[in-house]
């Protein structure tokens, strides 16, 4: 008798047995992940022209009054520039990240949004010991001033995208850094959003009184962005099964690692849209593509 045929009414214990492993191996790669998205239009090719070549693993971008943007590559740790006709020139290096980096390094780039005033300039980026937000001046060598420190830090799952909210509070995705279990303790920094003031401390208003945590349940969010009315919205990269788009409350829990895409799940809130990470994956949504997704 050949091994998984049936045998009369039932299976066979090997049969059995290998239906589950199929079931569980499908279920850890996304094979019956049922995504929110499931009928969009297949995307056109768009006419892209280069504006600039020679970035190596460029991660983020932020733009000056001017209109040249600042450009953070992960793995050199370079801050470059890019001018509005395409002139691409070196800012500095970002001395402290750690190696080898991985899916770490320099990542997210802000602009202070009282730049011509001050001119801060800051970047999220990873050390020997955390991941770490820090602020620098353009017209000065000097390494970056950290404003918040202790976000842990690993080989993947860093998250690493900040950016100033419209209420001038500056804004930090964290990844779980590859351990679970953070994502759900809110003493930890990672697998949060974080909201700090332009100093790097809590904001005021946060859901945790003297915490920068504003919201938790993340594995590795990426993307940050707001609509006309104010409300933030964060892009997440998921597991084998669903990447996400929530809407971010304060206070709020995302599920992540007990629930991933939608759960249903009274103490978790649910993504308004989730889709199979071999459609595409997701690493900083605008705000068209929330106008796109939303109700």
């Amino acid at each position: 008798m050949a091994t998984g045929t049936r045998t009369g009414p039932g299976w066979s214990a090997a049969g059995a047995a290998g239906a589950v492993g199929v079931y569980s191996y499908g279920s850890f790669y996304g094979w019956w992940a049922r995504p929110t998205i499931r009928d969009a239009p297949v995307a056109k090719p768009a006419a892209v022209e280069p504006l600039v070549i020679g970035l190596r693993y460029p991660f983020d971008l932020a733009f000056l009054p001017d209109g040249s943007a600042l450009v953070t590559e992960r793995e050199s740790g370079r801050l470059r520039k890019v001018t509005p006709d395409g002139q691409l020139s070196d800012v500095r290096t970002i001395e402290e990240i750690a190696e080898p980096v991985v899916q770490a390094g320099l990542q997210g780039v802000a602009v202070s949004p009282t730049y011509e005033r001050d001119g801060w300039i800051y970047v999220y980026y990873t050390t020997e010991q955390d991941s770490r937000v820090g602020r620098l001046r353009l017209d000065s060598s000097a390494p970056p001033e950290p404003i918040l420190t202790g976000i842990p830090s690993g080989e993947i799952h860093n998250g690493g995208r900040i950016r100033f909210g419209p209420d001038g509070m500056l804004y930090m995705t964290t990844g779980e850094a590859d351990d679970r279990s953070r994502a759900q303790d809110r003493n930890d920094l990672g697998g949060k959003i974080l909201r700090v003031t332009p100093a790097g401390n809590p904001a005021p208003g946060n859901p945790i009184e003297g915490s920068p945590v504003y919201s938790w349940g993340f594995r590795d969010p990426q993307g940050l962005a707001w609509d006309e009315k104010g409300q933030l919205y964060v892009s997440e990269f998921g597991h084998h099964n669903l990447d996400e788009l929530n809407r971010v409350e304060p206070g709020a829990n995302y599920g992540w690692p007990e629930v991933e895409g939608t759960g249903g799940e009274p103490d978790f809130t649910d993504p308004i849209a989730t889709w199979k990470p071999a459609d595409a994956s997701p690493s900083g949504p605008d705000h068209d593509l929330i106008l796109r997704v939303t109700p």
